[in-house]
């Protein structure tokens, strides 16, 4: 099967491939490269989002020294502050670069219960329908806990 047969499309990208791995911050040129990538997808199918982590690695980077916290010491507490930092970081990223293949990301953050809803789904629907939007998919970290955790961007992007 040709990829132009393909009608829906899921990208996840990983912690890994979105920061440097000799500081664990975001790296730009990681992210440049993949937005290219998904310009040139997105030209030959129906629809497409991205699935993205790299919003607790942007934080980090953002508010590193003011919580006084090495890497191995940090708390789920201070995960969630590092992602609510990080988030508009990592989207403003996304929108940067899409937006030079006349593409804009919208951002959806999701919890547990969320991709469950009904309003949710329709959303989403709406937005997969947009030739020029590119939703970009991320749990929002910053305000789950063990109860509304959906666990993991890859099970995220497998339930897309």
């Amino acid at each position: 099967m040709n990829q132009s047969q393909y009608k829906f499309g899921v990208i996840k990208v990983g912690s890994e491939v979105v920061t440097k791995p000799e500081t664990g911050y975001l790296d730009e040129k990681s992210i440049e490269r993949i937005v290219t990538q998904v310009a040139t997808i997105r030209s030959s199918i129906d629809r497409l989002c991205i699935v993205t982590s790299g919003a607790v690695a942007a934080g980090r980077a953002k508010v590193n020294g003011l919580l006084d916290v090495d890497r191995e010491d940090e708390t789920p507490e201070d995960k969630q502050v590092y992602s609510a930092a990080g988030q508009p970081i990592l989207h403003s990223m996304y929108e940067k670069y899409l937006s030079k293949f006349g593409l804009h990301a919208i951002q959806i953050l999701l919890t547990k219960g969320d991709y469950e809803r009904k309003e949710f789904r329709s959303l989403f629907q709406r937005a997969l329908t947009h030739p020029n939007i590119i939703p970009v998919v991320n749990e929002n970290d910053a305000v789950t806990d063990s109860q509304i955790r959906y666990g993991d961007n890859d099970r995220l992007a497998k339930d897309i």
